[in-house]
């Protein structure tokens, strides 16, 4: 998984007593980003895909809403734009609990989730707007790969040459573009046991050369 440059920035706004606001296209990764920075809280989430989540926070009052929250100590509300009104249930949430629980939104419509909560949060939110990974994402990840790469492959007495040119990597005389998954070069039993090892972050490099690994990464 990447780490967004986003994440740290929204963790930096919780409990300061408004809603965050997570807004993007789809699949730009709002969902996978948000259950990651909550995943250390006790948290009640809400799928508004779902029409039956829709429904729970659709036009309800004060005590409803409470009764669904409960004890956590997070709201998360994915697809929010599909609930109506919206900025209403947001706006009785977070001035009930202020600073004592963390409301979070995400939404693949920035005009629709925006417009629906414009008058009723009014300074009452932050938002945030989640692009497609930037280059420095791209690197920062494939550099984390590596890293860990080296670490599994010394344990196992080998120390192969690794260049890192993203998205070109060069594993001795092998190299492999990390976005495309085109490869040129010589390929031996150490690049074999490297194509096994990217095949866990979902990288499958598929060659002429019949696959062979010495060990697993698993």
């Amino acid at each position: 998984m990447y780490k967004r440059i986003l994440e740290d920035k929204i963790k930096e706004k919780f409990f300061k007593g408004k809603a965050i606001i997570i807004v993007g296209a789809r699949q730009t990764g709002k969902t996978t980003l948000s259950l990651k920075i909550v995943d250390e809280f006790r948290t009640k989430k809400f799928n508004c895909d779902n029409p039956t989540d829709r429904d729970l926070l659709s036009n309800r009052d004060l005590e409803f809403l409470k009764s669904l929250v409960g004890d956590a100590k997070v709201v998360l509300i994915d697809e929010g734009q599909k609930v109506e009104n919206l900025g209403q249930t947001l706006k009785l949430l977070v001035d009930h609990y202020k600073k004592e629980k963390q409301i979070i939104v995400t939404g693949s419509s920035s005009f629709n989730i925006l417009d629906k909560t414009e008058e009723p949060l009014t300074g009452r939110k932050f938002v945030f707007n989640l692009f497609p990974l930037s280059i420095e994402e791209k690197i920062r990840k494939c550099e984390d790969i590596i890293t860990e790469y080296k670490k599994i492959a010394a344990y196992h007495n080998l120390n192969p040459r690794i260049i890192i040119d993203f998205p070109w990597i060069t594993i001795d005389d092998f190299c492999v573009n990390f976005e495309t998954f085109v490869y040129e070069g010589d390929e031996t039993i150490v690049t074999d046991d490297f194509r096994d090892y990217i095949r866990k972050w979902g990288i499958r490099i598929y060659t002429k050369r019949p696959f062979v690994s010495n060990f697993s990464f698993e």
